[in-house]
């Protein structure tokens, strides 16, 4: 996944109160890089993974960022706010 194109960043999880439930987050540069990401390479890890052997349920949402929240670096740490 962190070679595909557009793709920022993810997180992988592990329930704390039942040990069979993950839960896994991309963040893309663009719906339409994850979109490239979903019919491309997800298709064939999937695939070799065998993932249909494992999973009785798999589900994926879209959320959109709002970003007037996003926060950025400003390179000095004096201008950081406590």
């Amino acid at each position: 996944m962190a070679r595909a194109g557009g793709m920022l960043g993810g997180a992988f999880a592990r329930s704390t109160t039942n040990a069979n439930e993950f839960l896994v987050c991309t963040l893309w540069e663009s719906l339409d890089a994850h979109q490239q990401y979903k019919v491309g390479p997800f298709t064939e890890l999937r695939r070799r993974a065998q993932v249909d052997n494992d999973c009785s349920d798999l589900q994926g949402w879209v959320v959109p960022i709002e970003t007037t929240w996003r926060v950025t670096s400003t390179g000095n740490a004096e201008s950081a706010v406590p």
